[in-house]
């Protein structure tokens, strides 16, 4: 996945989702700050639709947490939680961060 997606940048709706698809597969394969950096392409934009947006800071959390930052976790889900409590796979995000 990460090779195909080589070279995308942020650009709309489609290529943010690539974005977040390309560092859910860099963090899987522990390789977190080339994950980070890519869920900062998919953030770099206010454009993107809301729930790409907070997909991104939800998978970013997520590899946060892998690293042991629980406060850079937490502040992610946070900003998701303050523009949608109920966007799916939140509440459990934050229980399993505690």
């Amino acid at each position: 996945m990460v090779a195909l997606t080589d070279g995308i940048s942020n650009d709309d709706d489609s290529t943010a989702l690539l974005c977040i698809f390309r560092g859910i597969a860099f963090r899987e394969s522990e390789r977190f700050e080339a994950a980070r950096e890519t869920f900062k392409e998919a953030l770099k934009s206010r454009k993107v639709d809301a729930s790409v947006r907070h997909r991104a800071l939800l998978e970013r959390a997520r590899c946060y947490e892998a690293e042991g930052k629980h406060g850079m976790a937490k502040k992610d889900l946070e900003r998701v939680l303050a523009e949608d409590s109920r966007y799916d796979g939140l509440q459990q995000a934050m229980e399993e961060l505690g």
